[in-house]
């Protein structure tokens, strides 16, 4: 699924089919009104204990001066046990992703290498970020959670009159749902526009189709407009369905290497500020505690910028967690910046992971005070207030480089340097 969080912005429309999608069908007795079939929609697929989800995004982007087209397919499958598997196809690649609930295994076609260790009980064991159809994946695999939470941006939405689409031949009737500028919890900047129609299956609640228009400020150059046209279609939308054991097994191509990780094809960008003095800034918690950086002169501090949709963000956390409890009672501060646009979902997303060090919310000028180009960036502050280590990504070298300049801050550090980063 591609990167684009604004996809699930625009407009709803909700179907139901004459074909049985998933056992246990769901129909609307009374049906609700627009935002309130969103919501119904959302509960189906949190309650689902498997599913099965293709997809597939058009995205048609264009300025005065430029037009570009992308697509993407995914397949998310979620079974009994554990058991799972990941399809992704990209412009920048083609990746699987299987666990049979014992073994877990990725194959990337292009590079014709896979990975593979033991299943974690708790899901996908995303690693460092190689290539970027990885972020393409982590939307797969997150897209139950997205399409559960189809109503948490409005506050409102319309109801159309009921449409029929076609999979595979078959009619499959739709409730319509339409959101509007109007319709968003938090309106966009001014001169934005934004509209979003939804189809629902009617028989089983499931969202078959997204359609969103949005005009908005490029994100490299907010001073230049575009025109975003996204389609989303879910041709296999299956809630609660028996799933064949095949589906999650795994054999490689006898060609295919085996490898103990990923080559990286690109190096991550961002200016380098080691060696300048770091801002001065207050930062405030969402529980209303201030921290400035200037009161906290003296003690080095680790800022590390995250967001729960970041792929290697979330990678890197039990590993940042661990660095932080092997740092903690030596004087390292850590603090933690969430560049989500919600502030109480990166919030939650620590509290039910246990992790316990202050995180802050950013509205823009404190990633921009530390010259943010990307997610994860971390950034390490000496006693004298001096940056001495600043880098955008996360890998096994990254980690290494940060543990280093940690070792180097004082005697008291000097272990952290070999100290294992062993997750939680």
């Amino acid at each position: 699924m591609k990167i684009h969080r604004h996809t699930l912005l625009v407009a709803t429309f909700i179907c139901t089919s004459t074909l049985v999608l998933a056992a246990g069908s769901v129909p609307a007795a009374d049906t609700p009104d627009g935002l309130g079939l969103l919501k119904q929609s959302g509960e189906r697929y949190r309650a689902a204990k498997t599913y099965r989800i293709e997809h597939s995004e058009e995205t048609n982007t264009s300025t005065g001066l430029s037009r570009s087209w992308e697509k993407s397919t995914t397949t998310a499958v979620q079974g009994a046990d554990n058991r799972f598997r990941y399809e992704v196809r990209s412009e920048d690649g083609t990746s699987i992703r299987i666990s049979d609930g014992k073994t877990e295994w990725v194959y990337h076609v292009e590079a014709n290498a896979y990975l593979q260790h033991p299943a974690a009980a708790t899901g996908p064991q995303v690693g460092e970020v190689m290539m970027p159809a990885d972020l393409v994946e982590f939307h797969a695999i997150k897209i139950r959670d997205t399409l559960a939470d189809a109503a948490g941006k409005y506050k409102s939405a319309k109801l159309l009159p009921e449409e029929s689409l076609t999979f595979a031949g078959r009619p499959v009737l739709c409730y319509v749902v339409k959101i509007g500028e109007e319709d968003l919890a938090k309106p966009g900047k001014t001169g934005s526009v934004f509209e979003k129609t939804v189809w629902i299956d009617k028989s089983t609640l499931a969202v078959r189709k997204i359609v969103v228009h949005e005009r908005r400020p490029r994100m490299m150059s907010p001073a230049t407009w575009e025109e975003v046209n996204t389609v989303e279609e879910f041709p296999v939308a299956e809630l609660d369905g028996k799933i064949p054991d095949e589906v999650f097994t795994f054999n490689p191509p006898q060609t295919a290497a085996l490898v103990e990780k990923f080559k990286s094809p690109f190096a991550p960008a961002g200016e380098d500020l080691t060696g300048k003095q770091a801002p001065s800034l207050s930062l405030k918690s969402l529980d209303g505690k201030e921290v400035s950086l200037a009161s906290l002169r003296g003690k080095p501090v680790l800022v590390d910028f995250w967001a729960t949709w970041c792929l290697p963000c979330v990678a890197s956390m039990p590993q940042m967690a661990e660095l932080q409890r092997q740092t903690k009672d030596k004087g390292l501060v850590f603090l933690s910046v969430d560049e989500d646009e919600d502030a109480k979902k990166a919030a939650s997303f620590l509290a039910d992971r246990h992790e316990s060090w202050p995180n802050f919310h950013d509205t823009g000028d404190i990633g921009k005070a530390f010259g943010k180009s990307a997610l994860p960036y971390t950034v390490l502050i000496d006693q004298q207030g001096k940056i001495v280590f600043s880098k955008v990504g996360y890998s096994d070298d990254s980690l290494s480089d940060l543990r280093a300049a940690i070792a180097k801050l004082g005697s008291e550090f000097t272990s952290i340097a070999q100290a294992a980063a062993s997750p939680k």
